[in-house]
């Protein structure tokens, strides 16, 4: 028997594969907004780290349009970083954003988006941070052609997630 995910704004059934509702074009299936752990609408908690779901996916479908990129974006860095609950790790992920802002590529653009901050190099993502409460993780465009997570909660961890991102950055403009 196929499992279906029950959309959250209309309440129709749809195929487990399918990432946006065919009756009304919401978002399916939703990241955790602390662990960023793909999660089915239909569910109250995330399975990764046991956060509460109901509200954040309450506004997630409210946000959702026919568009999946319709989302409001926050209005600057400081904004996207004051998800994070720990002073100390918000301090880091600040320090992570103001190290790549001296690189001085005339390239490369640092955004804010909806769920965290995207470094693009013309035109092209090469890294994200992913703000937590506890933490804040890094994904980044490497080598092998994959994206890979790397979390960030200490000062030793936040520089080789400095490294990797430069490291993204170089690969990403040559290729």
């Amino acid at each position: 028997m196929q499992q279906t995910l029950i959309c959250p704004k209309c309440g129709s059934q749809n195929p487990s594969d399918y990432r946006f509702c065919g009756a009304c074009g919401t978002r399916l299936v939703l990241h955790c907004p602390y662990c960023r752990a793909s999660v089915s609408a239909e569910h109250r908690f995330c399975g990764n780290c046991g956060a509460a779901l109901v509200s954040q996916f309450q506004r997630q479908a409210e946000d959702t349009s026919e568009d999946e990129h319709e989302k409001e974006e926050p209005d600057s860095i400081e904004a996207s970083l004051s998800y994070i609950a720990d002073n100390e790790v918000r301090e880091l992920a600040t320090a992570f954003v103001r190290e790549v802002e001296s690189w001085e590529d005339k390239r490369l653009t640092i955004n804010p988006i909806a769920s965290g901050i995207s470094l693009k190099v013309m035109g092209r993502v090469f890294c994200c941070l992913w703000p937590a409460r506890t933490a804040f993780t890094v994904s980044y465009y490497g080598k092998a052609g994959k994206w890979t997570d790397y979390k960030v909660t200490t000062t030793d961890s936040l520089e080789k997630a400095q490294r990797l991102a430069k490291q993204s950055l170089e690969y990403t403009a040559k290729d």
